[in-house]
């Protein structure tokens, strides 16, 4: 069931964090910035698996890839125009560029890293489709929908949770600094003990499932 920010901010609060009176964590922002980074440790497990389509115009050669790309589509998804039937898209394959090289063979090469390039373009408008995977979208408010895998809910708690640690590590770091205490091992810290057990939990919870393979996630027959 998708939950809100503002259910997993609830329950983030009363399961982990211990803070349901919002005085530790009381910065709202540093909650998010805490599942920001949760999302990302996610996505390199099984990342968000999409698609997007443009027409191009006659001659066009260059394409904007979409700001929430996770990985390059030379390494992990399909570029392909689109045809009448399933059975009759054109996949490209991506090619290696070179200055001056030869780009006669028909397919695709990633340069900056925010544009896919064509080596070969069509004097008639094509709809070109890439199937990529993406990052998951960090809400906007309370009310925007919080995406994970359907498998990753607990996952996502242990490890916003451990992130949002970080927080109070370093004020407590900070706090011992200045009051000029003995420090014994970091590890000794009751607060770091709890972030590392947190994130122990977490990965844990990552290993229960298969790492998500992008470079055969989409199959076809190219013929």
């Amino acid at each position: 069931m998708a939950k809100t920010w503002g259910q997993v901010q609830t329950q983030l609060r009363r399961v982990i964090l211990n803070d349901t009176e919002y005085t530790a964590y009381s910065d709202p922002d540093l909650l998010k910035d805490a599942l920001e980074m949760a999302l990302i440790t996610l996505a390199q497990h099984t990342a968000m698996a999409t698609a997007t389509s443009v027409t191009l115009d006659a001659n066009q050669s260059v394409v904007n890839l979409p700001a929430e790309l996770f990985e390059s589509p030379e390494n992990a998804g399909l570029v392909f125009y689109e045809g009448s039937t399933t059975a009759s898209r054109q996949y490209l394959a991506p090619v290696n560029y070179t200055p001056k090289g030869d780009l006669e063979t028909e397919g695709f090469y990633i340069l900056p890293d925010t544009q896919l390039n064509l080596t070969t373009t069509s004097t008639t408008s094509r709809v070109l489709t890439l199937q990529y995977f993406a990052h998951y979208p960090v809400p906007v408010n309370d009310d925007s929908l919080v995406y994970y895998p359907s498998w990753g809910y607990a996952a996502l708690l242990l490890f916003t949770g451990a992130y949002a640690f970080t927080h109070r590590v370093v004020d407590n770091a900070e706090i011992n600094r200045w009051n000029n205490r003995e420090q014994g091992p970091q590890e000794a810290s009751a607060t770091m003990q709890m972030q590392k057990h947190l994130f122990e939990l977490a990965e844990t919870e990552l290993r229960r499932y298969p790492t998500q393979d992008r470079v055969n996630y989409w199959t076809v027959d190219r013929g």
